[in-house]
């Protein structure tokens, strides 16, 4: 069981908690990405689950929370 790991660096912040069974090579992970965005003082949280067999996992992006903040932000951002 991973109760929480995380990685940051200059690009954002990745947090993972789940459960890793070597045993029977399963995942049950949810990873939540949170990028640096240059110009804006917020980022969304990207979150994705993976699961099932650890050879052929299926990953699940879940896209609400960035349109959300992409609908809050596109406005101040100006036309490009």
């Amino acid at each position: 069981t991973i109760d929480s790991a995380s990685l940051t660096g200059a690009s954002g912040d990745l947090a993972v908690a789940g459960t890793v069974d070597l045993a029977h090579h399963r995942l049950n992970l949810t990873a939540t990405a949170k990028p640096v965005i240059v110009g804006q003082k917020t980022s969304p949280a990207l979150p994705v689950t993976v699961s099932g067999d650890a050879a052929h996992p299926t990953v699940r992006p879940e896209p609400d929370p960035a349109m959300v903040w992409i609908g809050k932000n596109a406005a101040r951002a100006g036309p490009p």
